[in-house]
């Protein structure tokens, strides 16, 4: 038995037919295993094998471990219980993907490079924008342990946290979970007393730090929870 492509069209906008993986905005996948297990539970068709003959399966989906894993990452980026730094994986891994894919097929020979036009590419398959795929970069290359200490502390599903922890140098990762953990669990300050507390503490250190040393004060408070400094006064 023959199915045509409209046909198909027709299951899907009815909500008939075999499951399918929808892979980007403009590609729809189809796995072997569910069209024979579909087509098992319908007396009319006449054999898996005959109807995947026409089926618009995404003919190398299995023909290397890249694109298997892409099909893997379609599937699992359609998962409404992804937290934010598995969705910031996934994205990410298929930057990685498309961008070799890229520069396997096509060489730079002056103009896009591959990288570039594997992140374009991936965007347009996955139905992002590019601001999107940039930070899931950033938070996939957090540090492992960094990413378990987030996880640990329930940070992993607060995407502006991730951030955060992916702006640190990598060996102070871990640290910079555990400032935020800590800047969420401090009592709320009133914003007049904060601006009394900190025009306070700011005094003493224009009285005696040589002024070369200001700028590198500044920004160890900025990087700093104002609670860790207090801590190291204790």
């Amino acid at each position: 038995m023959k199915v045509s492509r409209r046909t198909l069209q027709r299951w899907r906008h009815e909500g008939g037919g075999p499951p399918f993986i929808r892979m980007g905005l403009r590609r729809i996948a189809y796995r072997l295993d569910a069209i024979e297990q579909w087509t098992a539970g319908n007396t009319f068709a006449s054999g898996a094998a005959e109807l995947a003959a026409d089926m618009p399966v995404v003919a190398d989906v299995f023909t290397d471990e890249r694109e298997a894993r892409l099909w893997e990452i379609a599937e699992n980026l359609h998962r409404a219980e992804l937290t934010a730094q598995e969705r910031a994986d996934h994205i990410a891994e298929w930057v990685r993907l498309t961008e070799a894919k890229v520069a396997q097929l096509a060489p730079p020979a002056g103009g896009l490079q591959p990288k570039e036009q594997g992140i374009r590419k991936a965007t347009r398959e996955i139905g992002i924008d590019r601001t999107e795929a940039q930070r899931a970069i950033k938070i996939a290359a957090i540090a492992p342990e960094a990413k378990q200490a987030a996880r640990d502390a329930g940070l992993d599903d607060d995407q502006s946290a991730l951030l955060t922890i992916a702006r640190a140098p990598m060996a102070e990762q871990v640290a910079a979970v555990r400032d935020i953990v800590e800047r969420k669990a401090a009592p709320e300050i009133e914003p007049e007393l904060r601006k009394s507390a900190a025009a306070e503490l700011a005094d003493p250190i224009s009285d005696h730090v040589p002024p070369r040393f200001i700028p590198r004060v500044r920004e160890l408070l900025m990087t700093v929870a104002p609670h860790a400094v207090a801590k190291e006064l204790a």
